[in-house]
């Protein structure tokens, strides 16, 4: 383990929260499964990139609750693939929370559009060819 595991792992025993966390490390093949056992993947930070996490929770049928941030907005359409909350404030998230709870008949819709999305525009197969072409017509100039 890692020393910033183990350091982790004294703030959780230090905060009394042993019996609420539990720190775990799974291969990918592993990952992927515990990661279906789940039904929403929440993330509701302040600032991101395109998180890779959240494409492999759309990979594997998971509903997205994210903050409302523009990059998370070229992945997630509110009430359409996902959740966007407003995470100004504690009541903010907890509307939000319910919201996707209340909307919760949707999740196999969703999980339909985030694997079509995906296929469309994170597909490996289809990004890398132009990819290609990209970094040839800059080499080129």
């Amino acid at each position: 383990m890692t020393p910033g595991y183990w350091k982790l792992n004294r703030l959780i025993e230090k905060l009394n929260l042993s019996k609420h966390c539990k720190l775990v490390s799974y291969s990918h093949q592993q990952l992927q499964e515990v990661m279906r056992c789940g039904d929403y993947y929440i993330s509701l930070t302040t600032t991101d990139g395109t998180p890779i996490s959240i494409l492999e929770a759309m990979a594997n049928g998971v509903i997205p609750i994210m903050s409302n941030l523009r990059c998370h907005k070229e992945w997630i359409k509110h009430l359409e693939n996902g959740f966007l909350l407003d995470i100004s404030t504690a009541e903010e998230v907890t509307k939000g929370l319910m919201l996707s709870l209340k909307h919760n008949q949707k999740a196999s819709l969703f999980a339909e559009k985030n694997f079509e999305l995906l296929k469309e525009r994170a597909d490996w197969y289809k990004i890398m060819p132009e990819m290609e072409k990209f970094y040839n017509f800059i080499y080129e100039r």
